[in-house]
């Protein structure tokens, strides 16, 4: 399919990101998806006492094909040991190169080019680099199911940049970051979806709960 024009989804963003506001207010939640990321990545990096940008890294690069609650717990997995699947080969990677460069970056794999959805990911969630980081812009497939109105959208070049940019504007209208304005538009893209799990980030399951309380994290 074409993509669509820069105009037709800055406008469709717009609507989604004001849909996003109410949801969030139908939730209860803060509507800043991203700064409540930060605090669980922060949390897990307490309990395993492990650098945050490491953790972030290991979250980031466990997220494809995933729910949030199902990458969280992937995460989880990982740190204790588990063999996870689809995708925990390639944090055995990411670890390797960490434990050996210092450098929390993700990287394509055999490549020294960072991947344009992964690491805007990580550094998005990251506690120590995502305040300064809100700028970045994470376009998953979500994302661009947004900005053309259709599912399981094939992304590409000309259309991230479209995205990018129509994710700017409208954070410009709303006076948001454009961090926030991206999750706003993930969170009503996904409601449309039917995804019951759009906000299972700010609901602590029972496990992640017992590991918080037995490591007391305020």
């Amino acid at each position: 399919m074409n993509n669509p024009s820069q105009s037709t989804i800055t406008r469709r963003f717009l609507e989604h990101a004001i849909n996003g506001f109410n949801l969030a207010d139908q939730h209860e939640v803060d509507s800043d998806w991203y700064s409540h990321a930060r605090k669980q990545v922060s949390d897990v990096a307490y309990i395993y006492n492990l650098p945050a940008e490491y953790v972030s890294g290991i979250v980031a690069t466990l997220s494809a094909n995933c729910s949030v609650s199902v990458n969280i717990d992937r995460a989880f997995r990982y740190f204790e040991g588990e063999q996870v699947e689809f995708s925990g080969k390639l944090a055995d990677i990411y670890s390797r190169r960490y434990a050996a460069t210092g450098d929390a970056a993700i990287y394509s794999v055999g490549s020294s080019v960072t991947t344009d959805k992964t690491n805007e990911f990580r550094l998005n969630i990251c506690p120590t680099h995502g305040p300064q980081h809100d700028h970045r812009i994470t376009v998953d497939r979500h994302i661009a199911d947004g900005a053309t109105s259709v599912t399981s959208t094939v992304l590409n070049d000309t259309l991230r940049y479209r995205c990018i940019v129509g994710i700017r504007r409208v954070a410009t209208q709303l006076n948001v970051t454009n961090a926030h304005c991206q999750a706003l538009v993930w969170y009503s893209v996904r409601h449309d979806k039917g995804h019951a799990d759009a906000f299972s980030f700010f609901t602590i399951g029972d496990e992640f709960r017992r590991r918080l309380e037995f490591a007391d994290v305020a």
